[in-house]
């Protein structure tokens, strides 16, 4: 390191940083020798003057690679745009959309200086979308933070950058909601330690590191491109993406949302495997800078998300405090990931993680003492029986499942996982009907509980029918058996659906072990808040014939803090105005 100081440095340089004119360069100085760590990457985002900038660190911190993000720039008469010295990484960029495609690949900076001169709603973007790769421990620099005269533009938290910095100040104490909707500016308030000002400059200290949330087709270029030969990733194998006409015969009677009929695309399906990630309860999934794409159960939506993250930007999150477990432990050998977001919960372990089970055998092929991992919730203590079942009648033993509880984090050597062949409401793969096969045929010998070829699935809890014992009446009078399915094993309801001709019920988690009924016609009664796929997806592949009868659901004063949907909602059901047609049906 150079014994020039960092403003003398900048004065040789002409940069606008410098003591001559805005004097930030003292204040970068003060925070590089204040922290705890060694500073090894710099990251200078800027227009005029960016590159000079970037020589400017570059020549005081010898030691560091400084990455400047320059865009485009015409210097004034006289001024000519420096060269970048031999530590100077310089990455041309054209708009806001960019800085991720450039920052995703490189190791996070102890500083990073934001030193545009933009209007205000220009600067708010580019602090909401740079300010999560820093890392924690490190500063955040924002020039030019108070409003501009002649500014006619609005940030909608903010009037200024400084006041959108000082927000994030006053929420800062207070941990981001447990769950629900947050904003990015709770997400950059949680992340943050502490802030100092300097003129128009802030200097903002990082508490906690965001990691970026990777998609699965950006997955391996994005962890090759930053780590190299060292990448984590490998792939063991790829499915083809495809298209298939759903073999479902879809009747809807009443007014309601779209029924899934297909044509559905069913994108490529990889199985990858990663080397030392870390898993978190509840399907978190993560390596060093990075979440990984197997911790989204909606891992091909536009925009990832996850109750346990708050978001920031479009592509970065900070896990919520309670979501951070206290205990760690290391797991030496290779483990399949079958983790769901919501561990114990029927309708989610028969859809999502049945859907992964793809890939075990390649897996085993590959890693022959390989062990499926699952996940409790805080609180749980062990996992379910049907669980056992389901992996049981796979061919996967009860002795074998590794139990990651609520309050761990697990360091894992080498990690297997495979892109799911459901996801609700996207798409469904038709390969998945072997998966279904392989389980049923596991139960051939179990008894069910009751011998009926007509059965209605009713619900004890959520979206209740207000007219619900006079629908059952109904369908009791018709030779319907009546059933809870949850009082059953998972090889009874096996065995009574795939031994119906008929299964009626009330939409939900109870009706989705249809998958072992491909033969009969399905009867759904539910409100039209209910917008989820899973019975249209199954019938998809099965080809069942299905008839959705819609009611009205009854909305709820909703939790400010969660999405605005009637999903969860009881509703009401003309009887009257469906009967005839649900007579025809239920012969």
């Amino acid at each position: 390191m150079t014994d020039e100081s960092l403003d003398a440095i900048g004065l040789r340089r002409g940069v606008p940083q410098a003591s001559a004119a805005l004097d930030h360069l003292h204040a970068y100085e003060a925070a590089v020798d204040g922290m705890a760590m060694p500073l090894t990457e710099v990251v200078v985002v800027g227009r005029a003057y960016a590159t000079a900038l970037a020589d400017t660190f570059a020549e005081r911190y010898p030691e560091a690679t400084v990455h400047v993000l320059a865009a485009p720039w015409n210097p004034p008469e006289g001024v000519s745009d420096q060269e970048p010295l031999d530590n100077v990484r310089r990455h041309p960029w054209h708009g806001s959309g960019g800085f991720s495609a450039i920052l995703s690949v490189l190791p996070r900076p102890q500083l990073l200086v934001i030193a545009l001169h933009r209007k205000t709603l220009g600067q708010v973007t580019a602090l909401r979308k740079l300010h999560g790769y820093v890392e924690a421990g490190g500063v955040l620099a924002v020039e030019h933070i108070d409003r501009t005269p002649g500014d006619k533009t609005v940030a909608d938290v903010g009037e200024s950058v400084r006041a959108v910095i000082e927000e994030a100040v006053r929420r800062s104490p207070e941990p981001p909601a447990a769950h629900g909707w947050s904003s990015w500016l709770d997400a950059f308030a949680h992340s943050l330690e502490s802030v100092s000002y300097h003129r128009d400059l802030a200097l903002v200290t990082k508490r906690h590191t965001l990691l970026r949330m990777l998609h699965i087709a950006e997955t391996v270029p994005v962890l090759e491109a930053r780590y190299g030969e060292g990448s984590p990733v490998t792939g063991l194998l790829e499915l083809p993406g495809t298209t298939f006409t759903g073999r479902a015969e879809v009747t809807t009677h009443g007014r309601g949302p779209d029924v899934a009929a297909g044509p559905f695309t069913v994108p490529p399906l990889a199985l990858r495997h990663y080397t030392r990630a870390q898993t978190y309860p509840r399907q978190l999934v993560s390596y060093g800078d990075y979440w990984l794409p197997d911790s989204f159960r909606h891992q091909y939506a536009p925009r990832l998300r996850h109750p346990g993250l708050v978001r920031s930007s479009d592509d970065m999150a900070v896990i919520r405090p309670r979501w951070r477990p206290d205990q760690h432990r290391t797991w030496d050998g290779t483990l399949y990931y079958l983790d769901t977001e919501y561990p114990g919960h029927f309708g989610h372990v028969s859809t999502e993680v049945v859907s992964r089970l793809w890939g075990w055998e390649r897996a085993r092929e590959e890693h022959p003492d390989i062990r499926p991992l699952i996940s409790l919730r805080p609180g749980q203590s062990r996992v379910p029986q049907y669980v056992h079942d389901i992996l049981t009648a796979y061919g996967i033993p009860r002795s074998s499942i590794v139990t990651q509880y609520g309050d761990e984090v697990l360091d894992v050597e080498n990690l297997v996982a495979a892109d799911p062949e459901f996801e609700n409401p996207r798409y469904v793969s038709p390969a998945i009907a072997q998966t279904w096969a392989r389980i049923r045929e596991a139960f051939a010998d179990i008894e069910p509980p009751l011998r009926a070829e007509r059965i209605f699935v009713t619900r004890s809890s959520r979206r209740l029918c207000h007219q619900g014992p006079a629908i059952e009446h109904l369908f009791a009078d018709r030779g319907f058996a009546i059933v809870h399915p949850e009082q059953y094993s998972y090889g009874e309801q096996v065995q009574l659906f795939a031994r119906a001709r008929i299964v009626a019920g009330y939409g939900g988690s109870g009706m989705f072990t249809m998958m072992h009924a491909p033969q009969a016609r399905i009867i759904l009664i539910s409100g039209d808040g209910y917008r989820a796929q899973n019975e249209a997806l199954i019938a998809a592949v099965n080809g069942n014939d299905i008839h959705y009868f819609w009611g009205r659901s009854i909305p709820q004063e909703r939790d400010p803090t969660m999405r605005k949907i009637a999903f969860g909602d009881d509703f009401t059901f003309n009887l009257r105005r469906h009967r005839w047609a649900l007579r025809r049906l239920l012969r």
